[in-house]
């Protein structure tokens, strides 16, 4: 929310921006990555509710990512080449609504 107040104070509007949630964690077999985000993909639903329901709250612009994209499963954090597709095609509609 202080991110939109302060791009608000340089003359945004809010419906001028886009606020993105980010992929959720997925499932790896990499033991140490495991340890490392443990809940992970649990949490990252939850953070992608929130800032949801920021956007909703300052009537701007919400995207979805994890919604477009799955994090690879070598690191369950990182994108594979196909989701960057996805992604940028996803984004690219999403951008071109909104102008």
């Amino acid at each position: 929310m202080q991110l939109i107040e302060i791009a608000n104070g340089f003359g945004l509007r809010s419906d001028q921006i886009l606020l993105l949630a980010l992929a959720r964690v997925a499932a790896t077999e990499d033991v140490e990555i495991t340890q490392q985000f443990a809940n992970g993909t649990g949490r990252s639903n939850e953070l992608a509710s929130c800032i949801q329901d920021i956007a909703q709250r300052c009537r701007t612009h919400f995207y979805d990512v994890g919604a477009v994209y799955v994090s690879s499963p070598i690191d369950g954090i990182h994108l594979d080449v196909v989701n960057h597709g996805r992604l940028a095609e996803g984004l690219s509609r999403s951008i071109q609504e909104l102008l």
